[in-house]
């Protein structure tokens, strides 16, 4: 039988290239590294057969891995294997990936962790706190987005085509819960105008912002509370296929999910809330449709990718599943188990992307590593205290992963496509090897690992 699978190999974030193999060194430069040969061959072994195409991270936790017309920090580690003391960067991985013969996606974070030196660009949240995030909102961050976009196509040779752009929407607005105390993301004075002007616009109704942004007691604690050990949040907000509920509908769900009843209130907060969401999820389809729109002549026939939450509403990127439908997508990459959930989206391919909830725990873990790095550079001698942090962020990954052949053999079956993140257990295990964690105590070794993942740090 001919397998008919075409899998995807999926880099998470560059920082993967700057950690060196902790077996034997072979006599092969760039293979002595976490490099695309190596994940290659990694993928080969997991799951029995080679992937037709490479997905690239062209924005991580820390920069991006090239250098930038926007003055962006550039994370590609040093090599080094290289006489002139270069870097391993997106040109050279892409380099790679054409001479393995494997079709390239460049995948893209919206939060852009790492170019919040401005304020101006910060998530703001209900208590007007800054949250060093990039507003997927504003245009301006669009804009940023589309110039690195713009800057990373110049890293593809002239004769080689760019198969696809990966959008990734996870944690597009933070939110925590404290006890009685919510916090919601983000309520700058853009996201307050944009989603004020559609639902006064196209649902004729009036938002009160003073309302949504009390964190105790107001209009989100009917959705929100806090659950422990994280936040908790109504999770049928609309039908099972992620249409929006009418109103009364929504009232009904509210008050069954009993997290929060005050009569006196209810029908006000309930009537902002539910408008609120709806107008949230236009604000954020017109993002995505933003920066997917390119106007590069080399994008022009490139399939357009979106990494989504599974939730029929998700508070994390404010979108209605359903409203997918309404975008103009070539793939939807889902979570394992979410893929029907999709199947509303007619004429979309759809892969299993083989880590539960998507990239949401990539992206947490190579976050953390990068505030490490921040902290590092003003107080070095703090490297001990973060270890545990790391390590339960390095366990949750670990566990989140779907990394073997049992898991794909469902959609061998079915002839199914799929997409492998390789963060793989070698990795972590030579990142808690260098940490000490199944040894003594190696600081020196974690600041090292942490300075190579840094890329510029001096």
């Amino acid at each position: 039988m001919t397998l008919q699978v075409k899998g995807v190999l999926d880099v998470p974030d560059f920082s993967l290239f700057a950690i060196r193999r902790s077996d034997k060194e072979t006599a092969k430069p760039l293979e002595q590294r976490f490099g695309i040969p190596h994940l290659i061959s990694k993928y080969e072994e997991l799951f029995k057969f080679t992937p037709e195409s490479i997905c690239l991270p062209i924005t991580g936790a820390g920069g991006v891995p090239f250098d930038s017309t926007l003055g962006l920090r550039n994370i590609a580690p040093e090599d080094a294997d290289s006489q002139d003391g270069g870097r391993y960067d997106l040109r050279q991985a892409i380099e790679q990936v054409f001479f393995a013969k494997k079709k390239l996606y460049l995948s893209l974070n919206p939060q852009l962790p790492f170019a919040t030196n401005s304020s101006y660009y910060n998530l703001l949240d209900s208590s007007d706190d800054e949250t060093p995030k990039c507003c997927f909102a504003k245009e301006e961050t669009q804009d940023v987005l589309k110039q690195i976009l713009d800057d990373a196509v110049k890293c593809v040779p002239d004769h080689q085509d760019i198969s696809g752009i990966v959008l990734s929407l996870h944690e597009l607005w933070p939110m925590g819960a404290d006890g009685e105390k919510v916090e919601v993301t983000c309520f700058c004075q853009d996201c307050q105008n944009k989603i004020q002007d559609v639902s006064v616009r196209q649902f004729q109704f009036t938002l009160k912002f003073d309302l949504l942004k009390r964190t105790h007691r107001g209009p989100f604690h009917l959705a929100l509370k806090d659950g422990g050990s994280g936040i908790s949040h109504i999770k049928n907000l609309a039908d099972e296929d992620g249409r929006q509920l009418g109103l009364e509908a929504f009232r009904r769900v509210l008050l069954q999910a009993g997290y929060y009843d005050d009569p006196g209130t209810f029908n006000e907060y309930s009537e902002q809330l539910y408008y609120f969401t709806k107008s949230r999820d236009v604000v954020v389809r017109g993002a995505i449709e933003n920066v997917l729109a390119s106007s590069n002549p080399r994008l022009k026939n490139v399939r357009r990718v979106l990494v989504p939450e599974v939730f029929p509403y998700s508070w994390n990127t404010g979108l209605y599943r359903a409203s997918l439908m309404g975008l103009e997508l070539d793939e939807i990459w889902a979570a394992p188990g979410a893929v029907e959930q999709f199947k509303g989206c007619t004429n979309v391919m759809r892969k299993t992307f083989l880590t539960a909830r998507g990239r949401y725990h990539l992206h947490s873990f190579f976050d953390l590593i990068y505030h490490i790095i921040r902290a590092l550079e003003l107080d070095p001698d703090s490297a001990p205290q973060w270890r545990p942090r790391l390590m339960k962020y390095s366990r949750q990954l670990d566990e989140s992963m779907h990394l073997n052949r049992m898991e794909i053999l469902p959609l061998l079956k079915r002839d199914e496509d799929f997409v492998a993140p390789l963060v793989t257990s070698e990795y972590i295990r030579t990142l808690q090897d260098v940490l000490g964690v199944r040894g003594e105590d190696n600081s020196r070794s974690m600041m090292d690992l942490l300075r190579r993942l840094g890329g510029g740090i001096e």
